[in-house]
């Protein structure tokens, strides 16, 4: 099985120099060792008018993965077990659990099934 690993600030600072040069996206490809269609998304999404900024590249590429972190599971065990109780004995709906909990829930992790599961 084959592991997508994220560009580094030098293979990006490298498709900055090579596009600026005016070389082809399959030689960009080929230089830092990823597939033309990796290089095209990457140029695509953080190009403007033409322009690929590598810095601007990495910052958005690290807001980005951010943004997408996993999002925490309830951290106090009683409360949690007293929601799975809710869910799964008397079939309360999450917006139903939200609604009585109060900020306690809120304040702990978001209200989904992934905090709340094992």
């Amino acid at each position: 099985m084959c592991h997508y690993t994220h560009l580094s600030p030098q293979e990006r600072d490298c498709i900055a120099t090579l596009h600026a040069e005016g070389r082809s996206i399959a030689y960009i490809a080929a230089e830092i060792g990823r597939d033309s269609s990796s290089v095209c998304h990457k140029l695509k999404r953080n190009g403007h008018h033409g322009h690929f900024r590598a810095c601007t590249a990495q910052r958005r590429a690290d807001e980005r993965r951010r943004r997408c972190r996993a999002k925490r599971r309830l951290s106090d065990p009683a409360l949690a077990q007293k929601v799975r109780l809710l869910i799964m004995d008397r079939h309360w709906s999450l917006e139903e659990i939200d609604d009585i909990s109060g900020s306690r829930v809120a304040a702990a992790a978001s209200l989904s099934l992934p905090t709340i599961l094992p």
